[in-house]
């Protein structure tokens, strides 16, 4: 999933990418980082944006650009969308209090904790958010699947 939302787009051209600020950010887990080289239509960035994210990995920030979530289900993929959407707010809010150093980071320790307590418990991620979203949608118009 793909997004180009003001504040991840804001967090993306950071020089300090994302921070570990918030329970939302440590959700996350590790997060890869790709060098904008234009529109990805060409073989070799497309090459390039598989060897940046890793083989572990689910969340890449395109610098400059925005943010890349992959998963093993649309609704994972969505739910960490939605973690990485809140977490860039509250980067962009948190740094206009006085910026970097104006923001306590959650310690390593506690991140790993974090992120192996939320991806322990639940072995299909976002199903159940995904399928509540889906059924607000179709509440409201059953169009989009047409």
């Amino acid at each position: 999933m793909h997004i180009h939302h003001p504040p991840t787009m804001a967090v993306s051209a950071m020089k300090c990418g994302l921070l570990p600020l918030t329970q939302d950010s440590c959700i996350l887990g590790k997060i890869s980082y790709h060098n904008y080289e234009g529109i990805a239509i060409d073989k070799k960035e497309i090459e390039s944006l598989g060897r940046d994210c890793g083989e572990t990995n689910r969340v890449m920030m395109l610098k400059n650009h925005g943010a890349l979530t992959l998963g093993r289900s649309v609704g994972e993929m969505f739910l960490l969308m939605y973690y990485v959407v809140k977490s860039c707010e509250s980067q962009v809010q948190a740094f206009s209090a006085g910026g970097i150093d104006a923001v306590h980071q959650i310690p390593q320790a506690t991140r790993e904790l974090v992120h192996k307590q939320a991806t322990s418990f639940n072995a299909e991620v976002g199903k159940t958010e995904f399928e509540y979203l889906r059924r607000q949608l179709n509440n409201v118009s059953t169009e989009y699947m047409n």
